[in-house]
């Protein structure tokens, strides 16, 4: 991994997301692009009309100078001794969020974007709120969200819900990559509620542990295939691995719309306090 960007508007738990993305680039040794998108004066409300934004007045560039102050002062109040374990550069920019993250996107050559989700009324909005659901579809690299009630805490154990579907290749890979540079455990859950995709998911998982072989010669990646109530076991298991983050990959939509559809699975959301991982296929 060479780059990580991490977004903050400072509320109340960017802080637990700053101590992540921190976290993550010292482990796996990558750039750190710290970034506050602020509302500049007299440029947000031509954006919101989708017009082109005039160049930055005085005041703006006077408002630019003030938050690129506040942001490293903010990284050094919560951050410290780690800033110098690592290489991070400051961005801050006025404007619409939407329209200047889109831009930094095509600016540099992400690996990972790392943001605080927000407490919100719809289970899709408390899991995402609005700007993730559309980093979501955007995104050019994966999506790491911090949840309100989250505490940074060292990853160890990482959940990954697969369907053992071919277009989950990808995600493993780089979990497992995640896995080595954060001596990590990654455990690959199915859960099954049919006993005839239970003998198939089987042998996924056997294709799977031959597919990766030689990236799991230290035996990082584990199998777990359940049988029951996809939701339930999702939840058992995310308590009983004392999981640090749970990962998952947008393109297996019909697996997750069986998590997201039952009042469990609400409850779950409302209680979520890991980060999650989003893969984009």
């Amino acid at each position: 991994m060479e780059s990580i960007l991490c977004l903050t508007d400072y509320k109340a738990n960017s802080n637990q997301t700053f101590h992540f993305a921190l976290y993550l680039a010292s482990r796996l040794s990558a750039k750190l692009f710290f970034v506050h998108i602020f509302e500049a004066p007299g440029q947000a409300a031509e954006e919101k009309k989708d017009k082109p934004a005039n160049p930055p007045t005085e005041e703006g560039k006077e408002s630019q100078a003030l938050e690129l102050q506040r942001l490293k002062q903010y990284a050094q109040e919560h951050g410290g001794d780690q800033l110098r374990e690592i290489d991070i550069r400051y961005i801050v920019a006025g404007g619409s969020r939407r329209e200047r993250i889109s831009e930094l996107f095509q600016q540099y050559d992400l690996d990972l974007i790392v943001m605080g989700m927000r407490n919100r009324t719809g289970i899709a909005d408390r899991l995402f709120g609005d700007l993730a659901r559309k980093m979501i579809d955007k995104a050019p690299c994966p999506l790491l969200l911090i949840p309100p009630e989250a505490t940074f805490r060292e990853i160890r154990h990482i959940v990954y819900a697969t369907d053992f579907g071919y277009h989950n290749l990808n995600a493993i890979e780089s979990l497992l990559r995640w896995s080595e540079g954060l001596d990590a455990q990654l455990h690959l859950v199915h859960v099954s509620e049919d006993p005839e995709d239970n003998q198939w998911a089987e042998t996924q998982m056997e294709k799977i542990k031959r597919t990766f072989e030689d990236e799991n010669e230290e035996n990082r990646m584990h199998f777990t295939v359940m049988e029951g109530e996809v939701q339930e076991g999702i939840e058992n298991f995310i308590e009983t691995a004392q999981s640090d983050v749970i990962a998952l990959t947008t393109h297996t939509r019909g697996y997750w719309e069986k998590i997201m559809a039952s009042s469990l699975a609400r409850d779950l959301a409302e209680e979520v306090e890991i980060p999650l991982l989003v893969f984009r296929e």
